[in-house]
């Protein structure tokens, strides 16, 4: 019973939102001033409806959803079932009286109801595996970061700021354990405060002016190599930045142009390195650092 009612919580959802299939229920039904809509479209609703209504009554009186909500403390969900119920009731009523219409319009409020009361009474379950996918998010962040730092601090010859990365990699395998027995909130919090300490030392050392401008390369090719992934780390930072601040609409379409273009001079000039002309591909990849560079202006970062 329980896999069988999965896809459906999920269709309640996508259900629950369209204010409009009441309306339409009642338009397809209702005879028009020529007779059209006859017993034929009225049968057509019928079968439509049918399902629903069976959906709204397993919801109502023996999904995992409902059980769970009986057995919970939250007085404001069992009254929604309660309403839910309630709904269920009236449309099997209309239905049974070949009213198609009004009885899809108490289907759709049953549905919101049932909606409604499942998410205040969480489900363990769908927590854990939401708590999992963010912790492999996180994982995959921190695992990014660390090696984007160490990239430029190879690059630089030096370690560009105070953080100690022998730290970091014990709170990795400190959250990894957390994770192994299934504690995703610890193990979670553990890896955000380690993105956060990697977001802020990578973009310190991105931006220090020194690390530019004391590098020296023995060739085109070896400028291009450290260009790229000097290019690939803004990227990075400003994805990041992307998901940690709100920003307006017209700064965010701003940003995402500005990454458009970039992508589009890293393509130009792996074409050109391809093709042996280091300087020219060094030449668009800059251009395309100096977008990203705007763009994380625009996002609030300083760039000397």
């Amino acid at each position: 019973m329980k896999a069988t009612l999965r896809p459906a919580l999920l269709w309640v959802t996508v259900t629950a939102s369209c204010t409009a299939a009441g309306v339409l229920a009642q338009e397809t039904t209702r005879p028009g001033p020529e007779g059209r809509g006859g017993p034929a479209t009225a049968e057509a609703a019928g079968r439509t409806l049918a399902p629903k209504l069976r959906l709204l009554d397993t919801l109502v009186h023996r999904s995992p959803a409902v059980k769970r909500i009986e057995a919970s403390d939250d007085s404001q969900a069992k009254g929604l079932v309660e309403t839910a119920r309630e709904a269920h009731a009236r449309a099997q009523a209309l239905y049974t009286q070949g009213a198609y219409g009004a009885a899809e319009a108490f289907v759709q409020q049953g549905l919101r109801a049932m909606g409604s009361a499942s998410r205040r009474v969480e489900d363990p379950q769908r927590r854990r595996r939401s708590q999992a996918q963010r912790y492999q998010e996180l994982r995959s962040r921190v695992l990014s970061f660390g090696a984007a730092l160490k990239r430029v601090e190879t690059a630089a010859g030096t370690q560009t700021v105070r953080l100690d990365h022998a730290t970091v990699d014990q709170g990795l395998r400190q959250a990894e354990a957390l994770a192994r027995g299934q504690d995703y909130g610890a193990a979670n919090r553990r890896l955000s405060a380690l993105s956060d300490r990697l977001e802020g030392a990578l973009s310190e050392a991105l931006h220090q002016k020194t690390l530019i401008h004391e590098l020296k390369f023995a060739s085109p090719a070896e400028e291009y190599a450290y260009e790229k992934e000097h290019n690939r780390s803004q990227q990075l930072l400003i994805r990041l930045l992307g998901q940690r601040r709100a920003a307006a609409q017209a700064q965010a379409a701003y940003v995402q142009r500005c990454l458009e273009r970039n992508e589009a001079l890293r393509r130009e000039a792996e074409a050109l390195a391809a093709e042996g002309d280091d300087e020219a591909a060094l030449r668009q990849l800059e251009k395309g650092t100096r977008i990203l560079d705007q763009a994380l202006r625009m996002s609030g970062v300083m760039i000397p």
